[in-house]
C-alpha cells in the first residue's frame, strides 16, 4: 500500500501481462508488423533500463471516482 501524503517515489511492483490478447484485435497484416516492432524495440533495449514513472500506485487517478 502506498502512503498518499509520501513526498518520496515508492517502488510498486506489477505483474507482466502477456501481448497475446493483442494480436486478437489486429489483422494479419498488423499483426506481423507488431511483431517486427517487438523484434526491434527487443534490440534498441537490450542492456538498457526503463523506467515507467506514474503518480497513481492504485486506482485510475480520478479521485472523483
Amino acid at each position: 500500500m502506498t502512503d498518499a501524503g509520501s513526498k518520496h517515489p515508492e517502488e510498486v511492483h506489477r505483474a507482466s501481462l502477456p501481448i497475446e490478447p493483442m494480436r486478437g484485435l489486429l489483422d494479419p497484416e498488423e499483426t506481423a508488423q507488431f511483431d517486427r516492432d517487438i523484434e526491434s524495440t527487443r534490440k534498441l533495449l537490450t542492456g538498457r533500463v526503463v523506467w515507467n514513472i506514474n503518480t497513481t500506485a492504485v486506482g485510475d487517478g480520478d479521485e472523483a471516482g
